[in-house]
């Protein structure tokens, strides 16, 4: 059974078109993230199923039932926001424990959930505080818990982990992850940061203009980018694009740095196309390779990021391990992998299909 069906979705602001025709399905179980840059319609459409906001036209099914005009607390579903939205005069165990209250289940039954659930994300000492004596990642710890003790048939996650330290980011990622996983809950998560993405979700839907761009696996999505507009999108630091053409004996070489020989593949026709190489395949050569000066030396640790620009004009960004030492200012050789790379049509951008040449 399907456990989130979108179809048709539409939703009109005035005369602005924030999502055009989404259709998008949620399997039960399944974690999906949404994302795209600002603006895309990512939050919109993740309140829209939440019955935050109304659409203008299209269905929303929960489940087996048809859920477009139902109220939001008749939907079975819980939301976790990135503000907390804790009740500031409640302590943990209040906070915890309210919607069930609401509901007007039994005492014991209440109890029994609050304590469950601050066993499992380890709210335990914190039941008598209120929330403006936690830390952040308490009070997300909390707003998680409030959203597992109504036991839903859907979480709603929308950029919950935002307001917190990086450090803290990589904790609640795990734990979200491992809550959902023990629950088996269906979850639709948007978040702006890809690393959040791609560690956490079964699938992952890029957004652009109030449209579903592409739909895949975190790794689908990596690897075999349906367009330009993906492909820069998803990846950090984001993949190198130059404008590439290939003659009539089927050698590409970079457009501007006509010097360098990229490969050599009679599979692709004679025409201009955009190349697509991804940091982490391209190597600085002593040697063979492009002449190129270093512009800027970002280190981060196990890897450093090392910004090149050609002779030919084209910024070209490497991903190299951290043992290599280069300098602002040095003149090096890149050469990008002749078998990991991805060709865009020049006019309309999408992903072009082709044999690999054969080394």
């Amino acid at each position: 059974m399907t456990a989130i069906s979108i179809e048709n979705l539409n939703k009109h602001f005035g005369a602005v078109h924030i999502l055009k025709n989404i259709s998008l399905k949620v399997e039960e179980g399944e974690f999906v993230a949404l994302v795209g840059p600002s603006g895309c319609g990512k939050s919109t459409l993740l309140r829209i199923v939440a019955g935050l906001e109304k659409s203008t036209g299209g269905a929303i099914r929960i489940g087996a039932r048809d859920v477009t005009n139902l109220p939001s607390m008749q939907r079975d579903i819980a939301m976790v926001f990135q503000s907390y939205a804790l009740y500031p005069h409640m302590t943990v165990a209040e906070n915890l424990g309210f919607c069930l209250r609401m509901q007007k289940r039994p005492t014991n039954e209440i109890a029994e959930k609050v304590r469950e659930a601050a066993r499992i994300l380890h709210l335990e000492p914190l039941l008598d505080r209120q929330p403006r004596d936690l830390s952040g990642g308490q009070r997300q710890r909390v707003a998680m818990g409030r959203a597992i003790v109504r036991n839903p048939q859907v979480f709603l996650f929308d950029e919950p982990l935002s307001n917190l330290d990086a450090k803290l980011r990589v904790v609640m990622r795990a734990e979200i992850k491992e809550v959902q996983q023990r629950f088996k809950t269906t979850t639709v998560y948007v978040t702006h940061d890809q690393i959040e993405a791609m560690t956490m979700a079964d699938r992952i839907v890029v957004m652009d203009k109030g449209e579903i761009v592409q739909a895949a696996s975190p790794m689908e999505i990596y690897s075999r980018p349906k367009n330009i507009f993906v492909a820069g999108f998803i990846g950090s630091p984001q993949m190198n694009f130059v404008n590439v053409s290939v003659n009539d004996k089927g050698a590409a070489s970079l457009s501007k740095s006509t010097n360098a020989a990229f490969a050599k593949s009679t599979a692709l026709p004679r025409g201009d196309y955009v190349l697509g190489i991804r940091p982490e395949n391209i190597a600085l050569q002593q040697e063979d390779g492009v002449p190129a000066k270093v512009t800027l030396v970002e280190p981060t640790g196990a890897q450093t990021y090392i910004h090149t620009r050609t002779e030919g004009g084209e910024d070209l960004v490497a991903m190299v391990d951290a043992g290599v030492v280069v300098r602002s200012g040095e003149i090096v050789r890149v050469k990008p992998s002749t078998s990991n790379f991805h060709l865009f049509d020049v006019s309309s951008g999408e992903r072009i299909e082709f044999p690999r040449a054969v080394a």
